[in-house]
């Protein structure tokens, strides 16, 4: 018996199992790869976020240039600063100018506001924890001459919050997809069993060894998750062109584009769902009877 041609028999014959069978994991699929491209967006919009955070250190009038210098030295060794540069309330007027929003407000003063300031650099492992940040912000208030220090901190621990809560619910969702896509693809396969125990007690009458007679129903299953990881990827490609399009707008960072790797893994995705659906229903249910 080729079970390639039984294989193609059985699915030809069962149009209706399969084609449901096939809509079920294509489905299930595309959820999963529209989540692990919101993960992937998500964390490459946070890295934005954690490499633009910079501490500003505020210091006092009058405070000379020699004293200023000493203090970004004192900033600088500590562990976890990359660099720290001094910066005159001039060049901090200039950086200012150049937002549209800033300018209109810093032309109402007849005098320069801006104070004299060492900017700082955290190291990017350091940024990825705002208690950390805090720790930083509080150490530099306590060196002598500095009035203030100001960074994001409110904007920042609200959005890496956020981030930590739908990374959590995105986890919870795919395993409650993956358990559910593969209890229904397991139960259509027992039903498709059910369906042809006749043809499976005509096999066996035949003398057509029993293990050939579960290949059948494997292969099956995992032909079906191939075609169901074939229909996500094609729907995961439009959906990814149609995030691009809306949302670059409000963002033009890096968007994850789903390349030949990604179809790839969602394809394999779709046989090892299928297979898994086959083995866990333990297809001697009907075959050793």
């Amino acid at each position: 018996m080729n079970v390639l041609k039984e294989v193609a028999l059985s699915l030809k014959k069962y149009k209706f199992t399969t084609i449901t069978t096939i809509l079920i994991l294509a489905f299930n699929i595309l959820v999963l790869g529209i989540f692990a491209m919101l993960m992937y967006n998500l964390d490459n919009f946070l890295n934005e976020i954690r490499n633009s955070v910079e501490i500003s250190v505020y210091l006092k009038d009058g405070t000379k240039r020699e004293a200023a210098d000493a203090i970004a030295v004192k900033i600088k060794i500590k562990t976890g600063i990359d660099d720290a540069v001094f910066v005159s309330r001039d060049e901090a007027l200039k950086e200012f100018a150049q937002n549209e929003d800033f300018k209109s407000y810093l032309d109402s003063f007849k005098i320069n506001p801006l104070p004299d300031s060492i900017r700082v650099v955290i190291n990017k492992e350091f940024k990825k924890d705002p208690l950390k940040l805090k720790e930083f912000s509080d150490s530099f208030k306590t060196i002598e001459n500095v009035t203030d220090v100001y960074y994001q901190r409110e904007e920042v621990e609200r959005f890496y919050g956020f981030a930590v809560v739908i990374r959590k619910i995105v986890i919870w969702l795919s395993v409650i997809l993956v358990a559910g896509s593969i209890f229904i693809v397991s139960s259509t396969v027992r039903l498709s069993v059910f369906a042809r125990k006749d043809d499976i007690k005509k096999m066996k009458s035949s003398g057509v060894a029993l293990l050939k007679i579960k290949s059948i129903f494997i292969v099956e299953s995992m032909l079906e998750g191939a075609a169901g990881g074939v229909l996500a990827a094609l729907l995961l490609l439009g959906v990814e062109r149609i995030a691009y399009e809306k949302l670059n707008i409000l963002w033009s960072g890096k968007w994850l584009a789903v390349n030949p790797l990604i179809i790839v893994i969602v394809i394999l995705s779709g046989i090892v769902m299928g297979l898994i659906s086959s083995l866990l229903f333990r297809i001697k249910t009907f075959t050793e009877k």
